[in-house]
C-alpha cells in the first residue's frame, strides 16, 4: 500500500538519487557545450547560405537536418568535434556530449518510473502529462518527517 512513508523512502532510493544526478549532469553539460558550440553554429549560419529541400533559408540550427548542403554540414560537425576535444571532452567522432547526457537522463527516468510502477503500485504513465506528474511526484516529495 502506498503511504507517505513509503513514498518518502523511495526518494532516497538509489534510482531516485541517480535521476537527480542525471538531471543536474544533463543541465551542466548542455550549458557547458552551448558556450562553445553556439558561436560555431552562428558562424556557419552567417557565412553559408544554407537551404532546406524547399529552398527556404535555414536560420536556426534546429533545422540543420533539413540542409541540402551536406559538405557544409559535415564541415560544421568537424568543427564541433574539434571544439569538443579543445574543451577537454574525449568523445568518439560525431558524438554529442549533450545528447549523451540526455540519453543517460532518459534511462534514469525510465528506470525510476519502472521501479515506481513495480514497487509502489503506480500505473505506467500513458501520456506526457502523466510522465511529468509522476516525475514531479517522485522527485518533489517533501523530505521532512
Amino acid at each position: 500500500m502506498l503511504t507517505i512513508t513509503t513514498l518518502k523512502a523511495f526518494t532516497i532510493d538509489p534510482r531516485t538519487v541517480e535521476l537527480r544526478r542525471a538531471v543536474r549532469h544533463a543541465s551542466a553539460v548542455a550549458e557547458y557545450e552551448a558556450a562553445y558550440v553556439a558561436p560555431i553554429h552562428a558562424g556557419l549560419l552567417a557565412a553559408a547560405n544554407l537551404e532546406d529541400e524547399r529552398g527556404e533559408k535555414i536560420t536556426d540550427t534546429e533545422r540543420l537536418y533539413l540542409c541540402q548542403d551536406e559538405e557544409a554540414v559535415a564541415t560544421l560537425y568537424k568543427a564541433i568535434d574539434a571544439a569538443h576535444r579543445a574543451n577537454g571532452l574525449d568523445l568518439e567522432p560525431d558524438h554529442c556530449p549533450k545528447l549523451i547526457a540526455e540519453a543517460a537522463l532518459i534511462d534514469a527516468q525510465r528506470a525510476l518510473r519502472d521501479a515506481a510502477s513495480r514497487e509502489l503500485g503506480f500505473p505506467s504513465p500513458v501520456n506526457l502529462d502523466h510522465v511529468r506528474q509522476l516525475d514531479a511526484l517522485l522527485l518533489d516529495v517533501p523530505k521532512g518527517r
